[in-house]
C-alpha cells in the first residue's frame, strides 16, 4: 500500500516539476525592460513598462498599471499570478466618459487551445475560453453601459461562456501610438480608437462553484522609473488563485493563455503557457524507485 501511495506521490511530482510554459512574447523594444521571469515555479510574462496609465501622464491622474501575469502548472492545477495596482474596493478615476468613474479591477480570462489570448471559441479547433471572477460584482461601469442589468458574479467562481465587458477608456491605444509608446497586446478588434480588452463579466451561460479560488494580497511592486534610470517601490495588490485543470479540459500538451485588463482598459497584460506531455513510464519509475530507495536509506 505504501508503494502505491509513493508512486502516486512521485506521478504527481513529476507532473509539477516538468510542467514548463512557453511564453507568449512579441519583440521586445530594445530601449524596454520586458520578457520573462520566473519565481516559485511560476512563469509571468511581463508587461512593457510604457504600456500603462502612469507612463503617460500624472501618477494621481492616471493610476492605472499592471505589471505581470503568470502561471504554474501542477499536476491537477492551474494556478494564477497577477501584479497590479488597484485594490479590490477600485479607486476614482477619469476614463472617456466621465472625469471621475469608479475603475475597478478585471476578471481573469483564460483561453483553452491557443496561445491567443483573444483567440475566439471554437469547437472544430478546440478553443475554449473561461472566466474567473477576481472580485464579486454586478454592473459596475454604469457610465459605459447604463441602464444594464448584469447577472452578479462571485469572487473565485469559474464562469463558461461567458460574456466580456469591454475597457472604458475608449480612445487609449490611439492616444499611446500618436504619442510613439509601444502598445502590446493590441485591441484585437483592430480598431485603435474603441478600447476591446476584455474586462468584466457581464453574462454567462453557467456558473461553477468549489472548481477554482482567487486570493488577494498587498504586496509592493519595484518598478522603473525611466527618468532617474532606477528602481523604487510602488503600491501593488497581488492576485493569485488556480483553477481545477479537469474544469477547463486543460490536458496534457495543450496551450493556454491568460489575460488581464482592468476595468478602464488601458494596460492589459497577457501569458502564454503549455501544459507538459504525458511523462514517460520509465521516468515515473524511475522517480518512484528513487525516492523509495532514499526512504530506505534515511531509515
Amino acid at each position: 500500500m505504501r508503494t502505491l501511495i509513493s508512486f502516486a506521490a512521485c506521478f504527481a511530482f513529476v507532473l509539477a516539476v516538468t510542467a514548463g510554459a512557453n511564453a507568449y512574447n512579441p519583440p521586445w523594444p530594445s530601449d524596454q525592460p520586458g520578457g520573462t521571469r520566473y519565481e516559485n515555479g511560476f512563469e509571468f510574462t511581463l508587461d512593457y513598462y510604457n504600456d500603462s496609465g502612469w507612463d503617460i501622464g500624472d501618477a494621481n491622474d492616471l493610476p492605472y498599471e499592471v505589471w505581470e501575469v503568470g502561471a504554474r502548472i501542477t499536476h491537477d492545477r492551474l494556478e494564477f499570478s497577477i501584479w497590479q495596482n488597484l485594490p479590490k474596493d477600485g479607486i476614482d478615476g477619469p476614463d472617456s466618459y466621465s472625469d471621475s468613474a469608479r475603475q475597478v479591477p478585471g476578471d481573469l480570462w483564460i483561453v483553452v487551445g491557443s496561445c491567443d489570448p483573444f483567440a475566439e471559441p471554437s469547437d472544430p479547433d478546440g478553443i475554449s475560453r473561461y472566466a474567473i471572477a477576481l472580485t464579486t460584482h454586478g454592473n459596475v461601469v454604469e457610465q459605459k453601459y447604463p441602464g444594464e442589468v448584469w447577472p452578479e458574479v462571485t469572487e473565485g467562481n469559474l464562469y463558461l461562456n461567458a460574456e466580456f465587458a469591454t475597457g472604458t477608456y475608449e480612445e487609449y491605444e490611439e492616444f499611446m501610438r500618436d504619442n510613439d509608446y509601444w502598445y502590446w497586446p493590441e485591441q484585437p478588434d483592430g480598431d485603435f480608437t474603441q478600447n476591446s480588452y476584455m474586462t468584466l463579466i457581464k453574462g454567462f451561460e453557467e456558473e461553477v462553484t468549489g472548481r477554482s479560488g482567487v486570493n488577494w494580497t498587498y504586496e509592493p511592486y519595484w518598478n522603473w522609473d525611466e527618468d532617474a534610470q532606477d528602481w523604487y517601490e510602488e503600491d501593488a495588490w497581488r492576485i493569485t488563485g488556480w483553477v481545477d485543470r479537469s474544469a477547463i479540459g486543460l490536458g496534457f500538451s495543450t496551450d493556454f493563455a491568460l489575460f488581464y485588463s482592468q476595468s478602464c482598459g488601458n494596460d492589459g497584460a497577457a501569458h502564454c503557457g503549455t501544459t507538459p506531455p504525458i511523462p514517460e513510464p520509465g521516468s515515473l519509475f524511475a522517480v518512484a524507485a528513487g525516492l523509495l530507495l532514499a526512504r530506505k536509506r534515511r531509515r
